[in-house]
This record gives structure tokens, sequence and C-alpha cells, in this order.
């Protein structure tokens, strides 16, 4: 599986909710050029394409909008993935101590 980061995700949300790179990009205070290279590399690196280009307009294909249900709740994936059949993997967390 590829790595995923939480920039990808936020560039992505914002053209899925957008519809367009240059409102996401816009929104984001960020250049169009930079939004569409992130996006192509996200699309790139998950093997699937995102969205379907529809003059400048994207539209989520199927594996958009399974991704952007993921994207919705990263923190949850990422729980998820932690999980061993011995339970939740370490992840370093010092419990509160009682006084």
């Amino acid at each position: 599986m590829s790595t995923l980061n939480l920039h990808h995700l936020r560039l992505f949300r914002a053209v899925a909710r957008d519809g367009t790179l240059t409102g996401a990009a816009r929104g984001l205070n960020i250049s169009q050029s930079a939004v569409s290279t992130q996006i192509k590399a996200l699309e790139a690196s998950l093997g699937q394409n995102l969205f379907e280009r529809a003059g400048r307009a994207l539209i989520l294909t199927e594996a958009g909008r399974i991704a952007l249900a993921h994207a919705a709740h990263p923190g949850h994936s990422a729980r998820h993935r932690c999980r061993t059949p011995a339970g939740p993997a370490d992840t370093g967390n010092v419990p509160a101590r009682r006084v």
C-alpha cells in the first residue's frame, strides 16, 4: 500500500468539494498548478483516477468517492491500520498518572 499524507488528503477534499482545481487552489491560497501536480501524484500513488475531467470541472470517479469517504475521517482509518492480532499497536502514549 502506498503512503498517503495529510497534505494530499487536504488537497483532495478541497478539489472534491469545489469541483475545480482553480477554485480549490483559491480556497487553499496556493497555485492551481501545485494542486494539479499533487492530485496527479496522489492518483499515481493510488494507481487510480480519482476524478473524471469534464472540461474544467472535476467529477469524482467511483474510486474517488471511496477515497473521499476515507479522507473524511483519516484518523479513523489510521487507527484500523495500526491494529495487530494482539491488539492496538504501541503508539508511545503513556497513560496519565493519578495523583
